[in-house]
């Protein structure tokens, strides 16, 4: 069985005492409180000192970067997968079902404490951390190339998430920068993270950072710019963020929220994904299990995704080849190569195992460009928040896709299995206190 919570921890000190030594242990306490000469004599350790933050900590440093943005980018991949049609919400908790029903407003905190603050503060840090390991000598960190290499590399992926998803968002402190400006500096960014990741001769780092830039210049329609990048990457190429089952920030946050463990069954995979077929043949790579429980709601039956997000310990989706392939396909029929883009749709198809895809299937740009997307769907259902940006990205255009509680989704009507009314929320809004736009800026 999947997700049982059997290495939860209990704070409790006392947890698994005998009765009569808890009984001890709390008599105890007002005996050590009477014995205190001064109940104010206490010694805090200080504030950490730049000394704490030397060469001999420039490895934690990098590391942090690593752990900061894998638990920022399981965070964003989870929320973005519920936000979008993928999941519709079962939970009995009201943040949560706020969550699922698009009730985002720039006040609230249950986004604004798990995603939007994980995000930046990865981004902040890293270049923090990026400026002090350039101050160390070689002679105090050998290892200085490689260690500002991960940084580098690590470093840049916030601007993703917060370009596709959030409606905007400063990055200094300064004025809310919109997707244009955002995946302009990631694409700077990833462009600094291949050099510096050459250098250190690390090729895994420098070819995530390739799937990073070109993903940065989708965003930008620099098309043959994402195609000479994606074109690069190997086939068989795949980055993960790590994840363990260690309760907390090392979970798997999709499975966590939305998988099938007992204490998890905040979502349900949409009814339009139950039965996702191709010419007649079903598409294995969107399973669900009607795993016969209830979510959280106590009415209705839980339906779990059944093929990814399956453990508190999955990995989770950085980048990777196939991602780089869906670029190229992305890039090429925006860009009018419809033949190139088809034949890497079969392709996806073939590895499917599904019937290939025709000119006839798809003869126009438009129907290419709208296979791609479905296609995208298939490919990384509730992985990386692809699916979130191209409900932003074709907003308000002919390829727009509906939010569940807009005409033409699995909820047409504005309300959802419960009779509760959907929100309006599109893009993530910016948190009051950093402008409160609830608009998306291009």
């Amino acid at each position: 069985m999947y997700g049982k919570r059997t290495n939860q921890r209990d704070t409790t000190p006392w947890k698994g005492m005998p009765s009569g030594l808890k009984r001890v242990a709390i008599l105890m306490v007002p005996l050590a409180l009477v014995g205190c000469a001064d109940l104010l004599d206490v010694s805090l350790p200080g504030n950490v000192t730049e000394s704490d933050l030397g060469p001999s900590n420039a490895e934690t440093l990098a590391l942090s970067i690593q752990g900061n943005l894998e638990y920022a980018w399981s965070q964003y991949s989870e929320v973005a997968a519920h936000h979008s049609d993928e999941y519709d919400q079962r939970s009995g908790n009201r943040q949560t079902k706020r969550h699922g029903l698009r009730l985002f407003d720039p006040s609230f905190q249950f986004y604004i404490e798990g995603n939007w603050t994980p995000l930046h503060t990865t981004y902040q840090e890293h270049i923090e951390f990026a400026e002090r390991i350039e101050g160390f000598s070689a002679e105090e960190v050998p290892n200085k190339a490689e260690l500002l290499a991960t940084i580098k590399a690590y470093g840049p992926w916030p601007l993703i998430a917060l370009a596709e998803g959030m409606c905007g968002s400063p990055v200094d402190g300064g004025d809310v920068l919109g997707a244009s400006a955002l995946f302009t500096l990631a694409e700077q960014e990833f462009t600094e993270a291949l050099a510096a990741a050459s250098a250190a001769g690390l090729t895994r780092f420098e070819t995530m950072a390739r799937v990073g830039r070109a993903r940065a210049r989708i965003g930008l329609e620099d098309f043959q710019g994402a195609i000479a990048d994606a074109a690069m990457v190997p086939e068989g190429f795949e980055f993960l963020v790590t994840r363990d089952a260690n309760p907390g920030r090392r979970q798997n946050a999709t499975f966590d929220r939305l998988g099938e463990d007992a204490g998890a069954r905040r979502g349900n995979v949409t009814k339009n994904y139950h039965n996702v077929e191709w010419k007649g043949m079903p598409d294995p790579r969107i399973q669900v299990n009607f795993t016969g429980e209830l979510s959280f709601d106590f009415v209705t039956e839980h339906v779990a995704l059944a093929n990814k997000h399956r453990s508190f310990d999955e990995d989770m989706l950085l980048a990777s080849w196939e991602e780089a392939q869906m670029f190229i396909a992305d890039a090429s029929a925006q860009s009018g190569d419809l033949d190139r883009a088809r034949e890497i749709l079969n392709e996806f198809h073939e590895r499917a195992g599904i019937p290939p895809v025709t000119v006839e299937d798809i003869p126009t740009g438009d129907d290419v460009i709208r296979h791609v997307i479905q296609e995208r769907n298939r490919e990384f259902f509730a992985e990386s928040g692809h699916r979130m940006f191209d409900h932003n990205r074709w907003r308000g255009t002919k390829f727009e896709i509906p939010f569940l509680g807009e005409p033409g989704s699995a909820w047409p009507d504005g309300v959802d299995v419960h009779g509760e009314r959907f929100g309006d929320t599109t893009c993530f809004p910016v948190p009051r206190n950093e402008g409160a736009i609830t608009e998306r800026i291009p």
